[in-house]
């Protein structure tokens, strides 16, 4: 045995001695040791303990080893119920679920300026446009098996002052819905300076003046004669929109 180890039991056989002593003095007069009850005996065998663990490096406290969390444990989180849909019924709620339609104009999907209208005058279909052959370099004929649709629109300028009208720059897509079914995508085309074509538009309209465009798509021959109604689909700043004809 080392001589720290010595020393401890020596020290710790002398608060032993100096408990038993103490014991002892307080119930007699002499210095004789007397006869220890069960519960004196007890009572140096819990210090004795004590005193052993306290001065033995071995030894830590499980009261300095507890984190805060051990000493004061987290209240429980009290479990949260997953939200319940509440059934819908009566004709309120069905309105309520539906999606809005909105109509635009073609002004607005066009962003045209304050007093200029646009109005669709009509459809023909031909074989060639402009039909009278037009000038050398300007005619666009159709492909075989096919016919062209000519979509007509004016653009007036009902307001005191001119007016820019700015198709081209929205880079927008044109096409035309036939019988609801048929979606033709309308064609790249030039046509003469005394026409202009609706998606490349870009002319300043004068006060109380007007002017004309085209939009032209093709057509199989075996619809030609049953074409009903029309739809104007346009694609502009990744938004589509369908405007009815006729």
């Amino acid at each position: 045995m080392n001589t720290s180890a010595k020393k401890k039991n020596r020290y710790i056989a002398t608060l032993c001695m100096a408990a038993v002593l103490a014991l002892g003095t307080a119930g007699c007069a002499g210095s004789r040791i007397p006869e220890l009850t069960e519960e004196q005996e007890k009572i140096i065998e819990e210090y004795v303990a004590m005193t052993v663990m306290k001065y033995d490096s071995g030894h830590k406290s499980r009261l300095m080893d507890l984190s805060e969390e051990e000493l004061f444990p987290p209240s429980p989180t009290p479990a949260v119920p997953a939200p319940t849909q509440e059934p819908t019924g009566g004709a309120s709620d069905d309105k309520s679920s539906e999606t809005a339609v909105v109509n635009y104009s073609l002004e607005e999907v066009l962003g045209f300026p304050e007093g200029v209208t646009a109005a669709f005058t009509g459809w023909r279909l031909c074989t060639q446009y402009p039909e009278d052959g037009g000038s050398e370099g300007f005619l666009l004929p159709a492909s075989e098996g096919k016919l062209l649709l000519a979509a007509e629109f004016i653009f007036i300028n009902a307001s005191e002052h001119e007016n820019m009208v700015d198709i081209l720059s929205s880079d927008a897509m044109f096409g035309i819905t036939i019988n609801e079914s048929h979606l033709c995508r309308a064609l790249m085309a030039v046509l003469p300076d005394n026409m202009y074509y609706m998606s490349t538009f870009q002319e300043t309209i004068p006060a109380g003046g007007s002017a004309e465009a085209v939009l032209l798509v093709e057509v199989d021959n075996d619809i030609a004669g049953t074409i009903s109604t029309l739809s104007l689909n346009i694609k502009n700043n990744s938004k589509a929109y369908k405007i009815q004809l006729q």
